[in-house]
């Protein structure tokens, strides 16, 4: 169901001639990871990203791109994280040149993969349906299903895909559940969670307010403003519903076994829906109903 093409340029074979692939990369790579700028393909490719910081023998590996996802990254990959923060991406190229032991680029921008198809001084994978022309390997998915192509990703490099879970100890629990309670949460009301618009949540909210009658605990997005992504984790890892637009938290809220009601807004490529993924289709006021608890 997927292709690869293998574009290996002779300058590259010159410059790297020990690197060697047989569709299953060397777990002894330190590798720079770049990141898709959309907040959903980038929620998406946390399951590859998981499987193969796990694959890799233990090591430091770079992130780019990344400044506002730190925060993130640092709560579900409690080690082993570095980052560039650069303004041009051709800074990057100079970086890297000077960083030690980087020894492979895996690109995940699925979106616009162009934008990094530089000539790296290490080989480098990308994930594209676009023909790149510097991407020592470029992998072409024929599915545009994001949780299919970071899946399909993986088996094509011969690596077992690793279930991505999230930790979330006793005490974060703990914190998570006293937060609410000072938000006013009680037993007797349903915790949603959204992470929208403001103009969007405004009738979200509204509408959730009716069909409760007001048994609402609603964490909108001026309140995760506030909140480090611990917190964040922890509170929905204890809501009945996550309310996404191309959300950061949009898979992470699947992980942690949260029914999630997507949005889809100007996002070219969705995942697939599921019991725990609803997507939008223009009634939400009928359609969020539905994946209430009290509903069933």
């Amino acid at each position: 169901m997927f292709l690869i093409y293998l574009n290996f340029c002779v300058n590259i074979l010159i410059m790297q001639q020990k690197f060697q692939f047989d569709v299953c990369l060397s777990e002894r790579q330190r590798v720079l990871f770049i990141f898709s700028e959309n907040p959903l393909v980038f929620s998406y490719s946390l399951s590859a990203l998981w499987t193969l910081i796990h694959y890799f023998e233990p090591t430091t590996h770079i992130f780019y791109n990344v400044d506002d996802r730190v925060d993130l990254l640092k709560a579900i990959f409690k080690n082993g994280l570095f980052w560039f923060r650069f303004k041009k991406e051709k800074e990057l190229l100079k970086a890297l040149e000077k960083e030690k032991g980087i020894t492979f680029v895996v690109n995940l921008e699925y979106e616009r993969p162009d934008k990094y198809d530089f000539e790296f001084p290490v080989p480098s994978l990308a994930v594209s349906k676009e023909g790149l022309k510097k991407a020592t390997i470029t992998y072409v998915p024929r599915s545009e299903a994001l949780d299919a192509v970071f899946l399909g990703l993986l088996s094509t490099l011969n690596i077992r895909s690793k279930d991505f879970h999230i930790d979330l100890g006793k005490d974060l629990l703990s914190k998570a559940r006293d937060f609410i309670r000072y938000k006013g949460h009680s037993e007797k009301n349903l915790l949603i969670v959204s992470d929208v618009s403001k103009k969007k949540e405004d009738l979200v909210k509204e509408h959730l307010s009716y069909i409760t009658k007001d048994r609402l605990t609603f964490i909108g997005k001026d309140t995760l403003s506030i909140m480090d992504a611990n917190l964040i984790l922890g509170v929905l890892s204890i809501s009945s519903l996550f309310i996404s637009e191309a959300s950061i938290y949009t898979y992470p809220a699947q992980i942690l076994g949260v029914k999630t009601y997507l949005f889809p807004g100007s996002s070219k490529f969705l995942p697939r829906s599921s019991p725990k993924l609803f997507i939008d289709r223009g009634d939400f006021r009928k359609d969020i109903q539905i994946l209430l608890p009290y509903s069933k």
